[in-house]
């Protein structure tokens, strides 16, 4: 996470010889390490205040001596770590005398880590920079003024809690540059979010099709070549992108894992999950608990729609929506070595037209012309590759991270037509979490009573620790969330460490998994079929790696789920099968 917060001379600079007599200037950026050195007993959970080529300064008040060799796991933005070896050269202290921090002086790095730590520096000065006025996404012209911030979020709601429905609203306004001086009265059409920093030209030679998963909580984009189905990965392997997009103070814009790290400093200026907001109305029954425990201040717009404010900006929902979308495009496109024009992207059932227009409007500033949709199940039924034997009625559950749809699709023909649909947009693995790390706030609150929900960085920090033990918890029996430096008292600091394990968390996800069967049952009552009529049933979504989900949809229909692919990865793979069908290209299948 970059943020300029972290400024160019603050006390961490005033080291002898001042910040001119540095070799390598530093750069503002607060990403997590694990630090540890001779003297501690223990690794130290801390945050960089700054890094540069050489090395980098540690706010803490843990104490150790000038000389002293120190060993840094830095988490980087995508995920993975980084550990490096380094010399305690500065112990930096304010006018009072009381410690600052610690300036690293990084010592001789293996080659690979070197490279990776070298791109880290790179991409924080690239972040600290300000773009020209040309590139910013500017405030869109609204009357309603942000509402007055306030100075904690509510709690969150209880995850089993469901809104009523309500109407659908019109599509936001497109997001536009600022008029050249000497066109000052005429408005700029329509453009989509700045390209990212090194990107790589392409060359159009064709428009090929790829199929584009615009999740709820992750994103990730899919093509076909010569038959196969791949889904595209990033330079660290990663294949997924949260959809997580945050504003800088500099008013450019981070995604992914990037407005992650942000979010877990400055929640208020990250939006998570924008797909749940594209095409809502703001008065909408149905919406208002979610946007009471948004931390992004929120209004309405001039024909209802969802306006965000963030950073004394205010954005269009599809404005924070398309920079997600482009990033998957620029992911084909240097992939494929070509320009993308056309795609198919994936939509829950519960989408109607108001709100397929609304992710049109966004895919068209990600610089997409023409789309295609396909809603989620039936993206994931092709993907299955359904036994050939199979003639008779097959059932695709789909619990992914933000919404959940249960279809029915009749697979004795290739167009395996859909029979029975119903969707629940307000539940997810993100439920899951809410429940776990809501346990944990229970027992902190009890042991220290100190309330956790009411404090709106740890609580996200927290959240994203119940994530970690409920993955974990789908391959071992045993877990527990943890948070360090939960929260800080008068003696000190205090860390949260929750015991967990499977077990535990299946009576705490029971009600939300049942909430996910009353759906199915809607679905084949409505077409009149029974669990006896389903020849399989196949499982999609990431929330289906939890053995309690499995557990359950086995106990109900009485056979055993399968999985033909990674059930995450299901539904970009179908909708990569379903845009090499528009190319009448013939799929392989494992």
């Amino acid at each position: 996470m970059w943020s300029k917060r972290f400024g160019r001379g603050g006390p961490e600079d005033q080291e002898p010889g001042g910040p001119k007599r540095r070799r390598h200037p530093r750069i503002p950026c607060r990403v997590s390490l694990r630090a540890k050195c001779s003297s501690w007993d223990r690794f130290h959970d801390l945050f960089s205040g700054n890094i540069s080529k050489g090395g980098l300064f540690i706010p803490t008040d843990a104490t150790t001596q000038k000389g002293e060799t120190i060993t840094v796991r830095l988490t980087a933005p995508e995920g993975s770590e980084i550990e490096l070896l380094g010399e305690v050269t500065h112990i930096i202290k304010d006018k009072d005398g009381k410690q600052k921090g610690l300036g690293i002086q990084l010592a001789t790095i293996a080659e690979e880590a070197q490279a990776r730590y070298q791109e880290l520096v790179r991409a924080a000065a690239d972040h600290c920079a300000v773009r020209p006025s040309t590139d910013e996404m500017v405030p869109i012209d609204v009357e309603p003024e942000p509402p007055p911030r306030s100075a904690a979020p509510p709690p969150p709601p209880p995850p089993g809690a469901r809104p009523a429905a309500g109407p659908l609203p019109p599509a936001p306004k497109p997001l536009v540059r600022p008029p050249p001086p000497d066109a000052a009265r005429s408005r700029p059409p329509p453009i989509p979010p700045p390209l990212p920093r090194n990107v790589r030209r392409v060359t159009p030679s064709g428009s090929p099709i790829v199929g584009i998963d615009f999740g709820t909580t992750r994103s990730s984009v899919a093509v076909v070549q010569k038959g196969e189905v791949t889904v595209l990965q990033d330079k660290h392997g990663g294949r997924e992108i949260p959809s997580l997009v945050g504003v800088l103070e500099n008013g450019s814009v981070v995604i992914g894992a990037e407005a992650q790290q942000l979010r877990m400093a400055e929640p208020d200026a990250v939006v998570a999950s924008p797909k749940r907001l594209l095409g809502r109305h703001h008065h909408d029954p149905e919406l208002q608990p979610y946007l009471a425990t948004m931390p992004v201040q929120t209004s309405p717009g001039r024909g209802g729609e969802v306006l965000l404010h963030v950073r004394n900006r205010t954005f269009s929902v599809a404005q924070l929506c398309a920079p997600l979308i482009f990033a998957l495009r620029q992911r084909a496109q240097e992939h494929l070595g070509r320009e993308v024009k056309r795609a198919v992207l994936t939509v829950p059932v519960s989408f109607d037209s108001g709100r397929m227009t609304a992710l049109r409007q966004a895919a068209r500033m990600a610089g997409l012309e023409q789309l295609d949709i396909i809603d989620e199940p039936t993206a994931a039924a092709l993907a299955q590759n359904f036994n050939r034997g199979f003639r008779k009625l097959v059932a695709v559950y789909d619990f992914g991270g933000g919404t959940f749809d249960f279809s029915v699709v009749d697979s004795s023909t290739a167009d395996m037509p859909v029979v029975a649909t119903a969707g629940d947009t307000w539940l997810g693995g993100d439920d899951f979490d809410a429940a776990v790390a809501g346990d944990a706030a229970n027992a902190f609150w009890r042991q220290h009573q100190i309330e956790l929900r009411h404090q709106a960085v740890e609580w996200q920090r927290l959240l994203m620790a119940a994530e970690r033990a409920k993955r974990e918890l789908s391959a071992r029996e045993e877990s527990a969330v943890k948070l360090p430096r939960a929260a800080l008292v008068s003696g000190g600091v205090l860390d949260l460490h929750h015991p967990l394990t499977r077990a535990q968390l299946g009576d705490l996800v029971t009600p939300i998994i049942q909430r996910s069967l009353d759906t199915c049952q809607e679905a084949m009552e409505l077409a009149d079929v029974t669990t006896e009529d389903l020849d399989a049933i196949y499982l999609s979504g990431g929330t289906s790696h939890v053995p309690a989900v499995r557990e359950a949809v086995a106990r109900v229909f009485g056979k055993t789920p399968r999985i033909a692919v990674p059930p995450e990865r299901a539904v970009v793979i179908g909708a990569a099968m379903h845009s090499a069908r528009l190319h009448d290209e013939r799929v392989i299948m494992a």
